[in-house]
């Protein structure tokens, strides 16, 4: 009968954790950088797509305006028929500096927000010789990357 009583030595086992140690360190830094990819890509993502909703809101709702009553830096307030009688109403549209968001004011109502993690809205309105708005809206991920998108309408139904 032959019997075997070797074993692993000492230094075979420190190597082996050595390796194992190491290994494990190094895909747990790729799964670290992938989530932290994963987390911006997903609220620039975010942030795109309230500011992209935003925008399109606010271009319909100006495209149908039959007037624009006041247009400052950071709002405007135009008359727009809602409704099937297309009975008139006044809509603002400002931004909220506390909140950071866009606001939608619909008559004497209160404010409701439309969009947040907005950092600047602004406006500029042309009515010479084709009526256009200009919609300039800012926001900014958590990292502090900021991103812009802007909007040209034109007023179609205008008086």
């Amino acid at each position: 009968m032959i019997r075997n009583n070797q074993g692993f030595s000492l230094i075979e086992v420190v190597i082996a954790m050595v390796l194992t140690g190491t290994v494990l360190l190094v895909s747990s830094q790729f799964i670290f950088s992938g989530i932290v990819s994963w987390t911006h890509g997903e609220e620039q993502i975010d942030v795109v797509q309230n500011m992209r909703a935003t925008l399109d809101l606010m271009t319909k709702e100006i495209r149908t305006a039959v007037e624009v009553k006041a247009a400052g830096d950071s709002y405007i307030v135009l008359v727009v028929p809602k409704g099937k009688d297309f009975s008139l109403i006044d809509v603002r549209y400002q931004y909220d500096s506390v909140d950071l968001e866009v606001e939608r004011k619909e008559g004497s109502s209160f404010p409701q927000p439309v969009s947040s993690r907005i950092t600047s809205l602004s406006f500029a309105y042309s009515g010479d010789p084709i009526s256009f708005i200009t919609i300039t809206l800012k926001g900014k991920r958590s990292d502090g990357q900021e991103i812009s998108m802007r909007s040209k309408v034109f007023l179609r139904a205008v008086r």
